[in-house]
């Protein structure tokens, strides 16, 4: 058995699908049906059940894959320890779209001339994609909200921001109205699964108002753009609305005792080796938003 077994292994585990998996490893799907059977005859056991054209892992395959998690992980500390050693250090950063869209340029900069070798990987996603990343380690940590509460992650206090409801100034005679009031209009909101729509669905239901949704999307500008030509009404960070409401073409709303108030965490395995690079890219993160005015 080598290491390549245990790597092959692990594709499989998280796509639950030999084709999938072939496909990830760029491996012909042969080749990776022969690996798993040398794994499980050098295990002297089944490590999948096979039922019809999908696979599982028994009791077998899941200890094995618990066990699989800590020596690649491992692997993986003794090539960031040596290649920070001669001079190679990276950190690959998860965001949500929010965070990507507002802060992680400067956050980058930051980084990067606190460490110009430094080479930094972002992956940009909705909160529930990045949560996933950050679980599978595939990411050294992440800027989020809406963290599951878990012994498996440590998560810290960013900061946290106001999120304002917005429609193009002719949209409504009055803009004052109620939780109840805002719910019956047409609502232009992130995709499902988004932390702007985890918040807003969350004052929605403590509510026990039910939204009219006429159009959801994964981008916040096309949000504020459909807001702006009259569709609707968008419920999105004050941040992004600004340069819409400076410039006129939104307006805000006012809603009586409600307040949207999104809070922002970062986030890591709590059993991930951090490297020195990834600790020092931690506490530069802290400061960015410590010494931020929001």
């Amino acid at each position: 058995m080598t290491l390549r077994h245990l790597q092959i292994f692990w594709a499989v585990c998280e796509k639950m699908n030999i084709s999938r998996a072939a496909e990830t490893l760029n491996m012909s799907q042969p080749a990776v049906s022969l690996a798993i059977k040398e794994l499980e005859a050098f295990y002297n056991t089944k490590l999948f059940d096979r039922i019809g054209r999908r696979i599982y892992l028994n009791e077998a395959g899941e200890k094995l894959r618990t066990y699989t998690y800590g020596i690649l992980d491992e692997f993986a500390q003794s090539i960031s320890d040596i290649r920070d050693a001669h001079g190679f250090i990276s950190c690959t950063i998860g965001a949500n779209a929010t965070i990507g869209e507002c802060y992680l340029s400067d956050i980058v900069k930051q980084l990067k001339a606190a460490m110009p070798a430094l080479h930094i990987v972002a992956e940009i996603e909705n909160n529930r994609a990045i949560e996933y990343k950050l679980r599978e380690n595939k990411l050294d940590f992440a800027l989020i909200d809406s963290v599951v509460d878990s012994p498996a992650l440590s998560a810290a206090l960013l900061f946290q921001e106001n999120m304002v409801a917005v429609c193009a100034p002719g949209f409504m005679e009055s803009r004052k109205m109620d939780i109840h009031a805002l719910a019956a209009q047409p609502l232009l909101l992130r995709e499902k699964g988004s932390g702007c729509r985890s918040c807003v669905e969350a004052v929605f239901s403590a509510a026990g108002a039910i939204p009219k949704i006429n159009a959801e999307s994964v981008s916040s500008h096309v949000l504020l753009s459909l807001a702006a030509s009259g569709m609707g009404i968008s419920i999105l960070p004050q941040k992004l609305a600004q340069p819409a409401l400076d410039s006129g073409a939104l307006t805000v709303l006012h809603i009586k005792n409600t307040a949207f108030i999104r809070t922002y965490y970062l986030v890591y395995l709590s059993q991930k080796y951090l490297t020195p690079a990834v600790k020092t890219c931690i506490e530069l993160v802290y400061n960015y938003f410590r010494n931020l005015e929001l």
